[in-house]
């Protein structure tokens, strides 16, 4: 009978489970749900798929490879990527050293190219590995040529020797080598080749024979050396100004041949019986030149000699003295003249005796005897003929006009 059954309806389950499952326990067809299989109706089974963790806990109650879901997307951590929903997969974050059940934990990536910093090995994607990156989380630069922090992009002076990178491409020196420097000789902050005048002396270098050598720019002569440190010889002077040279020498051939016309000429009037003497005295107006020309025939006598002095006179003593007796007159024997050609006589013998006052009319001959030492204030006032010796003192030489020695104020005196 039914009392004593335990399972009225034969389906396996028994009567008082059915009970507690809510389910018919005469009806076969109606049985309990039991998701797991345990003999346990889910109405009653603390964890109705069996995988360990109570309902109560399991996201997924019916889902025996599934309890949990962190980032509550509808799939279980198991099957999940992504369990925290940071977009990072749980695979890479461990990987990136960020932990792949927190949210807050996920990996940089600089350059968003979805391979974290740690592992990416260009961080900024410029194509620059970030080994050889100065700047590896910047895209815009990689280089630091000089060191000083900024990139050779954006700076202006990449090798530090300043000189600005587009002057050093003007200046063809390379803009990345701090041992390749621009050639500026003058210092003018203008490089060589872009500089016109490459020394700063005020000529051109198209017009600088020296464009490097500011002491310098011409050679006329062509010798190698400058003008300046060597000036131009009379005859490279003469060579580079053929018109003026050929003037200059016409000037001087004229000068000469004047000098040669006039004295020629002046010999030519001295034979006339016409000439002159300075005190335009004719000689035939001279009693003794006309005797003397008529003695000597067609010949033209020598040039005219000045009179002889009349002896001085005697200077009174102051105290009454016998007066010595006066030498006797020394006559002045005129040479016997050879037939052909005149002879003039032979200037009269010196005396030892001072010399007699001059004739009236010749003072102004006499020569006043100097007063202690001749000097002259300076060099500009040395008297014609001489030529300077390199001495210690400096002296002044002439057969004219004697030795002069240098004094210590810059004067000079006759020795």
């Amino acid at each position: 009978g039914n009392n004593a059954d335990l399972d009225d309806d034969n389906d396996g389950w028994s009567d008082s489970d059915e009970s507690d499952c809510q389910t018919d326990p005469f009806s076969a067809f109606e049985v309990p749900d039991d998701f797991d299989d345990d003999h346990v109706c889910d109405r009653v089974d603390a964890d109705d798929d069996g995988d360990g963790t109570d309902d109560v806990y399991d996201m997924f109650p019916f889902d025996d490879t599934e309890w949990a879901d962190l980032d509550l997307d509808g799939i279980g951590d198991n099957a999940d990527e992504d369990d925290d929903g940071d977009t990072w997969s749980d695979l890479e974050e461990p990987n990136c050293g960020t932990d792949p059940m927190d949210a807050n934990s996920f990996p940089s990536d600089f350059d968003g190219d979805r391979i974290c910093d740690v592992i990416d090995n260009d961080d900024d994607n410029d194509m620059v590995l970030d080994i050889n990156d100065a700047f590896p989380y910047d895209p815009s630069e990689s280089k630091d040529t000089d060191d000083d922090g900024t990139g050779d992009n954006a700076d202006t002076d990449d090798d530090g020797d300043s000189w600005p990178d587009n002057i050093e491409a003007m200046c063809l020196t390379d803009a990345l080598s701090v041992t390749s420097v621009p050639v500026d000789t003058d210092g003018d902050g203008t490089c060589d080749v872009l500089d016109a005048d490459d020394d700063n002396d005020g000529v051109g270098d198209p017009n600088d024979v020296f464009p490097l050598d500011g002491t310098e720019w011409e050679d006329r002569n062509g010798d190698g050396l400058g003008d300046n440190a060597h000036p131009l010889t009379l005859v490279d002077k003469m060579k580079l100004n053929p018109v003026l040279t050929v003037v200059v020498i016409a000037l001087i051939l004229a000068v000469i041949a004047g000098a040669v016309a006039f004295t020629m000429g002046r010999r030519a009037r001295q034979a006339d019986g016409t000439w002159k003497d300075d005190d335009y005295q004719r000689y035939d107006q001279q009693p003794a030149l006309r005797e003397e020309k008529a003695s000597w025939g067609d010949v033209p006598p020598p040039p005219p000699a000045r009179p002889p002095l009349p002896p001085e006179p005697e200077i009174p003593q102051p105290e009454p003295e016998p007066e010595p007796e006066p030498e006797p007159a020394i006559e002045e024997v005129e040479p016997e003249q050879p037939e052909t050609t005149p002879v003039p006589p032979p200037p009269p013998p010196v005396s030892e005796r001072p010399p007699p006052p001059l004739p009236p009319g010749y003072e102004e001959l006499a020569q006043p005897e100097p007063e202690g030492p001749v000097t002259v204030a300076s060099w500009e006032d040395l008297p014609d003929g001489g030529d300077y010796v390199q001495v210690e003192p400096m002296q002044y030489v002439g057969e004219d006009c004697g030795t002069w020695v240098r004094q210590p104020d810059d004067s000079w005196e006759l020795q």
